[in-house]
């Protein structure tokens, strides 16, 4: 359990003023919902995630599932008709969502950054590279601006931009796809932030180029002690660079694991589809053909009653489809379901999910018991959902 320095305004979860909290980021039961003319669509519904000081938590799924509402409900980015009904996101101890709009202001950018999709559409045509960069860093920082364009060449060379100090000047479509990134990448460090948000940093990119901006990333993290939030619906990049890996479906977490542990053996159904769709042994006859996960994404408007995923689901049994699963800690091989029959006619298979606890929706598995709350309720166990 972390606990920061004292602060002058008494929270929730908090003794004698000062707060109390085992994660550096903590969401808890976040619901978005838009309202629109036919119909509330569920966008993110009773999303838990945390993010601890220094790692990189991997947020992956189909496009549309949830992953850049999400991040973007973390800092009240959300737009009409969209909302943020429900939940609470806290850093620090602090509730987010509990911000006046000049309070979060101060929050973006300052302590917890974003690198949106599309760098190009993000920057300002009309205002150069240098001055977009130097800007964030006059408003959260307070210097002149000339200080500030000197702080905005220096973060373009610890990007590895070329020649800084001339681009600095550019515009951004002078830059090359590349160039831009790294540039989003500078503007979203140069107040030096607790926590990076990156959605799909590499979209877009060549391979040569995404290998360079995840090493980047995987430089800056450790120069800059970040821990970052990285969306994405490449497997493969979180595989590179991520620590944890939480898959999302249809406005909800249905896996929470440790990344090696994931790629190793994931438990939900569409957790092992997603790894099944990736490119393997890419020279072999077999490997040409790419395995599909069939059907598609539920309409939300109307989702089905039971698991969102269950008509897609080949071990789906009765009680999928009356009811959701809840996300829940869980140990072992499967127990019910056509899953449960495979795994009791492979021990090595069972063997090897007794190994491995994580968070799964779904129930083919048990629930171990959830940790308790400390006796005052501030704070989580620290190992929950580890």
């Amino acid at each position: 359990m972390t606990t920061p320095a004292p602060s002058s305004s008494s929270e929730p979860g908090a003794i004698d003023g000062v707060p109390v909290y085992d994660h550096l980021l903590e969401i808890r039961a976040l619901r978005t919902f838009f309202f629109t003319q036919r119909g509330v669509v569920k966008a993110v519904h009773d999303v838990s995630l945390h993010l601890d000081e220094g790692e990189v938590l991997g947020l992956v799924g189909e496009s549309g599932c949830g992953k850049t509402m999400t991040a973007l409900s973390i800092l009240k980015l959300v737009d009409p008709p969209g909302r943020i009904v429900g939940g609470e996101v806290r850093l620090r101890g602090r509730d987010l969502l509990m911000l006046r709009e000049e309070e979060i202001r101060r929050v973006r950018g300052r302590a917890v950054s974003m690198i949106f999709q599309e760098a190009g559409a993000a920057m300002n045509p009309m205002l150069t590279v240098g001055f977009q960069i130097a800007e964030t860093a006059m408003v959260h920082l307070g210097i002149r601006k000339k200080e500030a364009m000197s702080l905005a060449v220096k973060m373009l060379e610890d990007v590895r931009i070329p020649d800084a100090a001339r681009r600095s000047r550019e515009y951004p479509h002078q830059l090359s796809g590349g160039m831009k990134q790294r540039a989003m990448i500078a503007m979203a460090l140069v107040c030096r932030p607790s926590i990076l948000i990156a959605d799909e940093p590499t979209t877009a990119l060549d391979v040569t180029i995404q290998a360079e901006i995840l090493d980047l990333l995987a430089r800056l993290r450790e120069e800059y002690r970040l821990t970052i939030l990285l969306i994405t619906h490449d497997l493969g990049v979180v595989a590179e660079i991520a620590d944890r890996v939480a898959v999302m479906y249809a406005g909800k977490i249905v896996e929470e694991a440790a990344a090696s542990d994931f790629f190793r053996e994931p438990r939900h159904p569409y957790s092992a589809g997603l790894l099944r769709a990736m490119r393997k042994d890419a020279g072999t006859r077999a490997a040409r053909r790419l395995a599909a996960i069939e059907g598609a994404v539920p309409d939300l408007l109307h989702p089905p009653a039971g698991c969102l995923f269950s008509p897609r689901c080949g071990d789906a049994f009765d009680a999928c489809a009356e009811r959701h699963p809840p996300l829940v800690r869980s140990i072992g091989a499967p127990s019910r379901g056509p899953a449960a029959v495979r795994a009791a006619a492979s021990p090595e298979g069972a063997l090897l999910s007794d190994a491995f606890p994580r968070k799964v929706a779904c129930f083919q598995f048990d629930a171990l018991p959830e940790a308790p709350r400390s006796p005052d309720g501030a704070g989580w166990d620290a190992e929950r959902g580890r």
